[in-house]
């Protein structure tokens, strides 16, 4: 088991996180499940509510991301991520701005929780061999219409390659020297990989908008 090194969170910021406690969900049989459970149960948001319970609804991945636990930080760069079953989100005052944002946030992480190995051994290392033949192929349509729209973006949206450009340094960085991204290097932040990708389209308004 994973046990939880967050930061405490402060009493200003604590009214957000009420409902998702960090400890009571970690105690769960299955934190992810629990999680998605509270989004579909009470989601102010119809899109969020839908997407948890499609998610709720497929085994394999309450299964795959069963061991996930749940970590609040502080001093996380960014609104959250996941790596190695470690979901974290970043509860500095203001980073995740009200319940809404925490439930695209916890979202975005399982998303990705389950999506970026199978993109990355498909995309990146080439390592196919126990994947089914139609999931590397959506794979491969998926980083297609990815990279025409980023061509497409580059050519035509004034200010975009600088995003891009910000959104790289943030990507490459160390945790702790990560630079901060503008409001308006989403559309490049979604664009940047297609793990990203994949992610920002499920969980994110604007970029389905942008």
């Amino acid at each position: 088991a994973i046990e939880s090194t967050g930061t405490p969170i402060k009493e200003e910021v604590k009214s957000i996180f009420n409902g998702y406690n960090e400890t009571e969900i970690n105690k769960s049989k299955n934190p992810v499940e629990t999680i998605l459970t509270k989004i579909f149960n009470s989601s102010d948001n119809e899109y969020h509510a839908d997407l948890a319970s499609r998610l709720l609804n497929n085994s394999h991945i309450l299964q795959s991301l069963s061991n996930t636990k749940l970590e609040y930080d502080e001093k996380l760069a960014g609104k959250g991520n996941y790596r190695a079953g470690l979901m974290r989100i970043n509860s500095k005052k203001g980073e995740i701005r009200d319940i809404n944002h925490l439930e695209e946030t916890l979202l975005h992480e399982i998303i990705h929780g389950y999506t970026v190995d199978n993109l990355k051994s498909i995309l990146r290392d080439n390592k196919v061999e126990d994947i089914p033949q139609e999931v590397i192929a959506a794979a491969k349509k998926i980083d297609t219409i990815r990279r025409g729209l980023l061509y497409s973006a580059k050519q035509n949206i004034v200010g975009f390659k600088d995003s891009l450009d910000r959104v790289e340094k943030f990507m490459n960085a160390e945790s702790q020297n990560k630079p901060q991204l503008q409001p308006g290097d989403q559309l490049a932040y979604g664009l940047f990989s297609p793990w990203e990708f994949v992610t920002m389209a499920t969980t994110n308004d604007k970029f389905r908008e942008d």
